[in-house]
């Protein structure tokens, strides 16, 4: 079959999950660099999938931009897995761009801190290690035939393999969704108080204007009377 990169499949919609992440370790003996910064910790920055799969069946090739302090600071990988290892004396952003195996497809670009320190991690582990891994969603919108076709053949299994990271996302999930329903207790509340202001506000515009039409009848009914007596 031949699968044209420009027939957009009309309707379709496919959501793959991934996560964006680093590890890190304390190295066990800090290495100066050319520049004479002592550096202290190994760390690995990574595109994975979320979900059992092979995510080069559509992902052609991963840019991480490092920090302009690295030299040769633009990594291309082009095969699975998608990572970047380094070494570093402190934290910094990483510029992540994703291109696909269907070049009509846009590269899609993220960004990731790089966390050595527990400070922003996701997890701490007892010999100091740590990660801050994070869930993201690549949105594929009418893809071509070619698109659609890679991005079926990655599936293995529709399930999430978790044990490739450090972070618990189920305990993750459930948190978020804990903050989730005390924001929208927080917010009905909020909603509430404005609605009884409003009530209240309207209430207090009400006495007022009959305040004011009594006091304009009382004053209508003086000059009438100022009138009579004119007379």
């Amino acid at each position: 079959m031949d699968y044209s990169i420009q027939e957009r499949k009309k309707g379709t919609k496919i959501i793959k999950p991934i996560i964006i992440g680093n590890t890190a370790k304390p190295l066990d003996e800090p290495i100066t660099d050319s520049s004479g910064k002592s550096r202290t910790h190994e760390w690995v920055i990574f595109v994975k999938p979320y979900l059992n799969e092979d995510i080069s069946k559509y992902v052609k090739k991963v840019q991480f931009k490092l920090h302009e302090s690295y030299e040769n600071n633009v990594k291309v990988v082009e095969s699975a897995p998608f990572q970047v290892c380094e070494t570093c004396w402190a934290e910094s952003e990483v510029m992540i761009k994703i291109f696909f195996v269907d070049t009509a497809e846009k590269p899609v670009t993220l960004y990731h801190y790089v966390r050595i320190r527990e400070d922003g991690a996701t997890f701490v582990g007892a010999d100091g290690s740590v990660a801050a891994e994070h869930y993201d969603e690549l949105i594929f919108k009418e893809p071509s035939a070619l698109m659609e076709r890679c991005l079926i053949e990655a599936v293995r299994k529709n399930e999430p393999l978790n044990n490739q990271f450090r972070t618990n996302f189920d305990d993750i999930k459930r948190l978020q969704m804990d903050e989730i329903v005390k924001a929208r207790e927080i917010i009905q509340r909020e909603i509430d108080d404005l609605k009884k202001s409003i009530i209240d506000g309207q209430e207090f515009l009400r006495m007022k204007s009959e305040e004011l039409q009594s006091i304009l009848n009382s004053k209508e009914d003086e000059v009438v009377a100022g009138k009579q007596e004119v007379k």
